[in-house]
């Protein structure tokens, strides 16, 4: 059964949308497999608080686009075909990474600072990977260095110039990274800064 303990509506989006969004997300980046189950209408009108209308509004959306497929009305069950699976990553990969992309640019960080400070945050994760398990110690100082993971004494300190970079490696970063190569990931981030005219 798909769980909604991590929705979280905004407040800006109609809310039938917001569950569009999350169902197609959690399927896209593995959360939701393929056969789960989606609570009753009822059941997640009562949870979210919400009209029964809203959520077989939002059902009719997912079941329009082949996501899910409903028993008699009742049980709605992921079905998503592995070829639509595969264009919901890249869809929501394009729309993360033209959102972070933006967000650097309002503020002012540069193309070349930030393919410095995105390589150096893979050097450091593939350092760590090479320092033994026992050696705590030298882990934990490895560790304090890498952008995302900082403790909040040293993002503190960090340079605002580049202080958006930890926020963008923050929010975006965690979303992408479990289905996407970094190349990939780089390279689209690239691209973007380049269509925003950023200087390199």
């Amino acid at each position: 059964m798909i769980s909604f303990k991590e929705f979280r509506p905004d407040g800006n989006t109609p809310i039938y949308l917001q569950i569009v969004d999350y169902v197609r997300r959690g399927i896209a980046f593995g959360g939701i497999p393929d056969g789960d189950e989606l609570p009753s209408r009822r059941a997640l009108s009562v949870l979210l608080g919400i009209n029964p209308n809203t959520v077989q509004r939002a059902f009719g959306m997912l079941e329009e686009e082949g996501l899910i497929s409903s028993s008699h009305g009742v049980t709605s069950t992921v079905t998503a075909p592995p070829r639509r699976v595969e264009e919901l990553r890249e869809e929501f990969l394009a729309s993360d990474v033209k959102a972070a992309a933006a967000m650097l640019k309002r503020s002012g960080l540069s193309l070349r600072a930030f393919r410095r400070l995105f390589d150096l945050h893979f050097e450091i994760d593939d350092l760590l990977d090479l320092v033994k398990e026992e050696h705590v110690d030298l882990r934990s100082r490895v560790d304090c260095m890498r952008v995302g993971s900082e403790p909040q004494k040293l993002r503190n300190g960090v340079d605002p110039v580049i202080r958006p970079f930890f926020d963008v490696m923050q929010e975006f970063f965690p979303r992408v990274r479990p289905v996407f190569r970094i190349r990939q990931i780089r390279k689209c981030l690239h691209v973007e800064f380049f269509k925003m005219d950023m200087i390199l």
